[in-house]
């Protein structure tokens, strides 16, 4: 995939050359979640800017969403120095893609469970709605998308396949038991009384 080319003006706005428009910083963190590699140059000196704009870019995340990167990816950078911009760029867009694969993975099995008749499309997208909010896991754990899909669907009161299961689980239960009351009542209960006329004719037959 070739390098897109951005050009930073003086008056410090940034224009795509592959695209021909100008574009903002959002834009450029976009186009390195999808794979593209982004190369930033001063129009007038041509001086890589890539470092400083993927710093910037760092920051805007960081401000908006806190921890949205690992802390300990974010010292490594500032070790790096200004010398090794290329380190941050493979950083940088080593972490974004990984967030990228993690979205993915969630929209795979949200859509799961919509097929599956599991929920429905407004309760899916309210669904992904309350998982764009939280933050995402520095590593990519199946186990933890499982858990977060859990809690969003808790969190809009939406019962989850595990709850479901849980409450068939006792409804049989609780069947079970109703059934074992109503044998035991069964055997419990005394026996009909003896027909009146039989009585009266056993005790003439004793009397005689």
């Amino acid at each position: 995939m070739a390098t897109i080319l951005i050009k930073r003006y003086p008056n410090r706005k940034l224009y795509d050359t592959e695209a021909k428009r100008y574009i903002t910083l959002e834009s450029i963190s976009e186009l390195i979640r999808e794979g593209n590699d982004v190369e930033v140059r001063d129009h007038e000196t041509g001086e890589d800017l890539t470092g400083i704009t993927l710093s910037q870019i760092i920051f805007e995340s960081e401000k908006k969403n806190s921890g949205y990167l690992p802390s300990a990816l974010l010292a490594n950078l500032i070790r790096a120095g200004g010398d090794t911009f290329d380190y941050m760029r493979r950083s940088v867009q080593a972490s974004m893609g990984a967030v990228r694969t993690l979205e993915s993975e969630i929209d795979s099995r949200i859509e799961g469970l919509v097929k599956r008749g599991e929920l429905a499309e407004d309760e899916a997208r309210k669904l992904r709605e309350e998982l764009s909010r939280d933050r995402m896991p520095a590593i990519l754990d199946y186990n933890a998308i499982d858990t977060r899909i859990e809690a969003g669907l808790h969190r809009l009161n939406i019962p989850s396949r595990a709850d479901v299961i849980r409450l068939q689980s006792q409804l049989q239960t609780l069947t079970a038991a109703l059934d074992g009351l109503l044998q035991t009542d069964e055997a419990d209960e005394p026996a009909e009384p003896a027909d009146l006329d039989d009585l009266t004719a056993g005790d003439q037959d004793a009397s005689a």
